[in-house]
């Protein structure tokens, strides 16, 4: 998880690039950057998670993201490119391809992000299809923002705040100080099967991207899990085993006179059992909510 602000035709932008990234300062500690050129600002929230690139990264533009790009290895391969991890790979095949074909480049993307790429003084602005990482803007007939999180908006003033579709690609003209879209195809799911399979053969099938669907998930260092006991938490933990990795299962109860014993904690312990693996319990009261609440959701 990381953090990525923008600020275009604003006379202050520096300092409320500031404001809006001490906003979102826990999306990432690994580093915290920002570029300007004019009356811009280009900011960004480190979280590392496979390789360290500090951002925003300089190419012919510059890019702020938040993204896990599963296989960019993969891409970086198929494409011939340096990359160092998932964010230099992107702006290496963002500047590669050329931007009128932008809505092919992020089909190619298999992993959730957000990016806002800057050259030439236009912006692109983009999310996955299913719009896992966040992207909010705003803008008028003189500036324009964006941002992680709303309240990075709302910090510095920003009244009509939207939520950018995850199906357009925003492009944002700052000499005209005008916005356009381009609009991506969702998934389409072929529902006219023509082959029918075995139980058997749907189930080894199933097992197989399961498998898969964890692993690419899972980075090389020790992680993890929110452990409730129930069928998802249980299911990836019994694969992530599986794969060898490193991790440590997670489970929270809230233990009060006014409620009755959680059924969750007994689940999870049981699970954990069953299923050979680490577990760390934490038994918190109903007043602790209260203040974890306002460190959890500031």
């Amino acid at each position: 998880m990381c953090g990525i602000i923008g600020i275009f035709n604003d006379s202050r932008a520096k300092e409320k690039a500031k404001i809006m990234l001490l906003a979102i300062k826990n999306r990432g500690t690994d580093g915290c950057n920002t570029i300007y050129s004019d009356n811009h600002a280009l900011g960004h929230c480190l979280h590392s998670l496979v390789g360290f690139v500090s951002q925003p990264i300089k190419g012919n533009g510059w890019l702020s993201s938040n993204c896990e790009i599963y296989n960019w290895k993969e891409l970086a391969k198929a494409h011939n490119l340096p990359s160092k991890n998932d964010s230099h790979l992107l702006i290496q095949l963002l500047e590669k391809n050329s931007l009128d074909k932008i809505k092919e480049t992020v089909k190619e993307l298999d992993g959730p992000f957000a990016f806002a790429y800057w050259l030439e003084n236009r912006l692109w602005l983009a999310r996955d299809l299913l719009g896992i990482k966040p992207v909010w803007y705003s803008w008028n007939s003189e500036s324009f923002y964006f941002a992680s999180e709303k309240k990075a908006l709302e910090k510095i003033g920003c009244l009509d705040i939207q939520e950018l579709n995850p199906r357009h690609i925003l492009i944002y003209d700052a000499s005209k100080k005008a916005v356009s879209f381009i609009e991506r195809e969702f998934f389409r799911i072929d529902l006219n099967i023509k082959k029918k399979q075995s139980l058997p053969k749907i189930m080894q099938e199933l097992a197989k991207l399961l498998e898969q669907s964890v692993s690419k998930r899972l980075p090389q260092k020790k992680v993890g899990i929110l452990f409730s006991g129930g069928i998802d938490s249980s299911l990836i933990a019994f694969l992530a085993k599986k794969l060898g990795k490193n991790f440590t299962c997670y489970t929270s109860a809230v233990l009060d006179k006014k409620f009755s014993p959680p059924e969750d904690l007994a689940a999870s312990e049981k699970a954990a059992q069953l299923l050979g693996i680490k577990i760390k319990i934490k038994r918190i009261t109903l007043a602790q909510v209260e203040k974890y609440l306002k460190t959890v959701v500031p």
